[in-house]
């Protein structure tokens, strides 16, 4: 059984988010992206057989590359 979201008459209208239910969405993939890309991350110490201070070396830039992102995109 197939479950319908939304109905046919607000298909055709498309959907429209209230500024703030819009700025959570954007958030909660914000949020998920990060995750996603951090257990990525992970895997690749992992299945490079990286020792420990090549890891701390990689996961430093990483979060060197993300903070200069984060900062040059929040304007901080």
């Amino acid at each position: 059984m197939r479950r319908e979201f939304l109905s046919s008459e607000q298909q055709k209208k498309g959907i429209h988010f209230d500024p703030r239910t819009k700025l959570l969405l954007i958030l909660i993939i914000s949020v998920f992206v990060m995750c996603a890309s951090g257990f990525r991350e992970l895997y690749e110490i992992v299945s490079h057989n990286l020792t420990k201070e090549e890891a701390v070396d990689f996961m430093e830039q990483v979060k060197r590359f993300r903070f200069a992102g984060w900062r040059e995109i929040l304007g901080l």
